[in-house]
């Protein structure tokens, strides 16, 4: 668990915070038209060519998100910035990326990946070797400039603990806390943990409240027809029916890892937490967005959190966010600093 912790809060800080605080001033005079068509924007003289984020805009483009395509947008393209930043400040530090590990991270892709699925992911090994080394100078930069960060940040005592299990206790009940909203977040992972979940499977049927009676009574007679085939069937049978539906465009697979309880929608919540682990619903669910057969493949109970179970994770935890913070604010500070143009 320390160690899901730990990953989780430096994701959260290196690929969360940081790119909001990319800004981008100084428009650049639009003297060239078709320099300006392939140039998105320049950090120190450097450009970034429009190309870059189309390309990375493409990997996206089958991903579902709650952004829209303008926020993803924007969101690569200070991912973008900031990558040339870093490699910027790792050139200056004299981190190098030797031809042996340029080699080898080649290598490792092509063992990695089947080129059918680089094709698919908008991906080829075809790139100039210089982007392949940037990428591991950038990384060897993020791991010194962590391990920097690292030593000189101070482990929380067990007061510090304490203090933040308190606070965590208290939003636990719905109360207000004192915490830094990375230490919040922090809060609610661990929280997490603890909490009664469900490990789901089931049959999505496609049908929005409000849709057409056309298409409300397709959907009523796919219900049909899967309630038919799941009469005949053991309980632990529905996996394959629910398989065996997921091909159908209006009619997806449902499954994954454990599911907090607030993630579920209320008839959802209510119906899913009264059953027994093996047993699914014979009637499917209404939900906004459709109908779910569901099958409740394991359950983990709520768990009372003690300080002496959490002490540990706490102290480690904690730490991982502070100097993921500390590094953020590095960061922060050379973006500042940059001359960035568009």
């Amino acid at each position: 668990m320390k160690r899901f912790f730990v990953g989780l809060v430096m994701a959260l800080f290196f690929a969360g915070d940081v790119l909001s605080a990319v800004k981008v001033v100084d428009k650049t005079p639009a003297a060239d038209k078709t320099l300006a068509d392939k140039v998105l924007v320049t950090v120190n003289g450097e450009p970034i060519f429009v190309s870059e984020l189309d390309k990375s805009l493409e990997k996206f483009k089958k991903i579902k998100s709650q952004l829209s395509p303008d926020q993803l947008r924007d969101l690569i393209k200070k991912q973008l910035i900031m990558d040339v930043v870093l490699k910027q400040e790792a050139t200056k530090q004299k981190i190098r990326a030797t031809d042996r590990e340029t080699k080898d991270k080649i290598n490792e892709m092509k063992k990695r990946y089947k080129q059918s699925e680089l094709k698919k992911n908008n991906t080829t090994l075809s790139d100039p070797e210089k982007k392949i080394a940037d990428k591991i100078i950038i990384t060897k930069f993020m791991q010194r400039l962590r391990d920097t960060a690292d030593s000189e940040t101070k482990k929380p005592s067990e007061i510090e603990a304490k203090s933040f299990y308190d606070e965590m206790v208290t939003k636990m009940k719905g109360g207000k806390t004192n915490l830094p909203k990375e230490e919040e977040t922090l809060a609610e992972g661990i929280a997490k943990e603890f909490k009664e979940r469900v490990e789901l499977i089931g049959i999505f049927i496609s049908c929005p409240k409000g849709a057409s009676k056309a298409k409300e009574k397709e959907a009523q007679d796919k219900i049909a027809a899967v309630k038919k085939e799941l009469k005949n069937k053991k309980p632990e049978e529905f996996d394959d029916v629910a398989v065996s539906k997921s091909g159908n465009e209006d009619i997806g697979l449902f499954a994954g890892s454990f599911v907090e309880e607030e993630l579920l929608s209320a008839a959802m919540r209510k119906i899913v937490f009264s059953k027994n682990v093996g047993d699914y619903t014979k009637e499917p669910i209404r939900v906004d967005d459709g109908y779910y057969f569901l099958r409740v493949q394991e359950k983990t109970a709520k768990r009372n959190i003690t300080f002496a179970k959490v002490k540990n994770l706490i102290i480690e935890s904690l730490h991982a966010v502070r100097v993921a913070k500390k590094c953020n604010e590095f960061i922060d500070e050379l973006i500042s600093k940059a001359n960035i143009k568009e």
